[in-house]
């Protein structure tokens, strides 16, 4: 049995994870969900949670993990749950930051830009909107920060893991 604090924008999980053999029993302040992931390519994972499928790709940066799931970019901080505590003793904050670099999680089309060069975004604002497989896709901010350069244009194709937004 593992215990950690999972940290997702300014909300904070206290997660206990059991392994058996290939399925995990996760529990997530204090709802219990049965977790399987198998690894479909170099990033991409296949999640089975209860009996609801996902697709989700995962990537480590800047000590935090990256996760794109339903259209959507997270920053997620996954702690030991006990360093956690002996860093909150101590006053020492978690928030969550925005990563450096916002990457297509998908291949599509930019169809706007909701955000200038220089502007401060909070965690939740639409950055992009992204269509892909005939869908809009609103790509939010993970976390607060100030956009430092925008690499693509209204109407410019994207490939999966383009840099979209850099950010200061």
């Amino acid at each position: 049995m593992r215990r950690y604090r999972v940290l997702i924008a300014d909300r904070s999980f206290d997660v206990t994870v059991r392994a058996d053999g290939d399925v995990f029993s996760v529990d997530v302040d204090g709802t219990t969900r049965q977790v399987s992931l198998e690894k479909v390519g170099r990033r991409r994972s296949h999640m089975l949670v209860d009996a609801l499928s996902r697709e989700v790709d995962l990537k480590k940066s800047n000590g935090l993990w990256d996760v794109f799931i339903d259209g959507r970019q997270l920053s997620v901080d996954v702690v030991d749950f006990h360093l956690a505590e002996l860093k909150k003793t101590a006053g020492v904050s978690h928030a969550a930051t925005i990563s450096r670099e916002l990457k297509a999680p998908m291949p599509g089309m930019t169809l706007k830009l909701a955000v200038v060069e220089g502007q401060a975004v909070k965690k939740g604002d639409t950055l992009i909107i992204l269509e892909a497989m005939k869908m809009e896709n609103l790509i939010k901010a993970a976390g607060d920060g100030t956009v430092a350069k925008i690499h693509v244009a209204p109407g410019t194709s994207v490939e999966k893991g383009q840099t979209l937004i850099e950010f200061s």
